[in-house]
């Protein structure tokens, strides 16, 4: 069906989800270029590290990582050597914001423009930890059911995120 001209097919969610399923006989790591782009790793099946170039996090089933944009990061599923991966691609584009705007300078280049700022570990266990991961699920969720309008829904999710994240990670 075509509404205005655009087709269902044709029209962008402003995120990119990426699900990693990690085989037994498949590859048993993913490696992930320096992307332009905040990632949000959600494990989702089985033990992982995430190696950065100078850190390593364990993930656990229900455990994610935030990371900044252009960190060169590998991902190593532990002994049971399968699991699931989901992450969520955000760029700050993806908020809608003009570059230079009061709420590009004032609350994502603080973070996105900091090298001292490279991953931040997220556990269940931490509240604001775990409503961000329960919104970056949720997205994922919107975004695979595809209705008409998800492209809102989306955008409101991510401002929720955005939100959680700079109301709760330590200053960089």
């Amino acid at each position: 069906p075509t509404m205005m001209g655009w087709s269902r097919r044709s029209m962008a969610c402003p995120l990119t989800f990426i699900t990693k399923s990690f085989g037994k006989s498949g590859s048993a790591s993913v490696t992930g270029i320096g992307m332009k782009k905040i990632q949000i790793l959600l494990a989702i099946q089985g033990d992982m590290a995430v190696m950065l170039t100078d850190q390593k996090f364990e993930l656990h089933p229900g455990e994610g990582l935030i990371m900044n944009a252009g960190q060169l990061h590998r991902v190593i599923p532990r002994q049971q050597k399968s699991g699931i991966l989901v992450c969520l691609n955000l760029s700050p584009s993806t908020l809608g914001l003009r570059s230079g705007s009061y709420i590009d300078r004032n609350f994502v280049e603080p973070y996105t423009k900091n090298p001292e700022f490279t991953a931040v570990h997220l556990h269940p266990l931490i509240p604001w930890c775990k409503k961000l991961m329960d919104e970056v699920q949720g997205a994922y969720l919107i975004k695979r059911g595809g209705e008409m309008g998800c492209e809102v829904d989306l955008m409101s999710v991510m401002y929720r995120i955005w939100s959680l994240f700079i109301k709760n990670a330590v200053s960089y």
